[in-house]
């Protein structure tokens, strides 16, 4: 995740993200799930990625169950 911030691969960066809270969701570690998956969908939502920012949307409502 770094990396890719670093070389200025925002998605990358943000699909990290995604991926980490879905492990953390599987888990059980619905907070850090959470804060991962809010993360990515603020960084789709700064890089107008819609499609990821509703799949990260969908991926919040689904920790709610």
């Amino acid at each position: 995740m770094a990396l890719g911030e670093e070389i200025g691969m925002g998605p990358l960066a943000a699909h990290c993200q995604l991926g980490l809270g879905a492990v953390h969701a599987a888990c059980g570690e619905i907070d850090r799930a959470r804060t991962g998956i809010v993360a990515a969908r603020e960084r789709y939502r700064e890089m107008a990625m819609t499609r990821w920012q509703d799949r990260a949307e969908a991926s919040l409502r689904n920790l709610s169950h």
